[in-house]
């Protein structure tokens, strides 16, 4: 039976192993807190972005990007000289992503709000768009799909991570919010969207597919 002073140095030592643990962390990466941590634990956001040939000076953006996980790690990927561009419906979210940047020293994101059916990106300007956890709460996924690609440069990409529905029906989730489609009702959702899929992968190690999309030719 462990005594209680025993117990209260055991307390104190996990206690100071964690203060050192966080400390050692922030010296690594000053730029990411607990929340960042956790959603890396949950996906290899940087794999995937790693696969993807994003380079310094591109323009790139984000749909829905709400406190800034993925557009700060955009914005360490395409400076110097580049840009993202975050967008979200809510005014608070982007409050909280800017307060977030300037904390953090990112000074090359700039920050849009959208509307639910048109983020409302510079038409023909961007390298890469991304979605992450968001298309699922879209209504009319096509239209939206197709009006969002505007923005895209020729040859540039569209990125989507979400999760699939098990099966094989293609009209699931294309219509309607709070539906995840399967794989067949992505595929489909692009095809009407007027995009060609580049590659659809689910890395074992990945929790969700990626599908990076390009726009049909004229």
């Amino acid at each position: 039976m462990i005594k209680p002073r025993f117990k209260r140095a055991a307390s104190t030592a996990a206690i100071l192993f964690a203060a050192l643990g966080v400390a050692f962390a922030a010296q690594i990466r000053p730029d990411m807190d607990k929340t960042d941590i956790e959603r890396d634990a949950r996906f290899p956001m940087d794999a995937v972005l790693d696969s993807l040939g994003i380079k310094p000076g591109m323009t790139v953006a984000e749909i829905g990007a709400g406190w800034g996980y993925l557009s700060f790690k955009l914005a360490r990927r395409v400076a110097p000289g580049g840009v993202v561009l975050a967008e979200d419906i809510e005014p608070r979210r982007l409050d909280q992503l800017q307060a977030r940047a300037a904390e953090r020293g990112i000074a090359n994101v700039r920050t849009i709000l959208g509307k639910e059916t048109d983020p409302l990106f510079p038409p023909g300007k961007l390298d890469f768009i991304f979605m992450h956890a968001v298309l699922q709460w879209v209504e009319d996924r096509p239209a939206f799909l197709r009006t969002a690609g505007a923005g895209l440069k020729p040859g540039g990409r569209f990125v989507i991570i979400e999760p699939e529905t098990e099966g094989d029906d293609p009209e699931t989730g294309i219509i309607g919010s709070g539906i995840f489609p399967t794989r067949a009702g992505y595929l489909e959702m692009f095809k009407r969207a007027g995009f060609e899929v580049v590659s659809a992968e689910k890395n074992p190690d990945w929790k969700w597919p990626v599908f990076v999309l390009e726009k049909k030719p004229a």
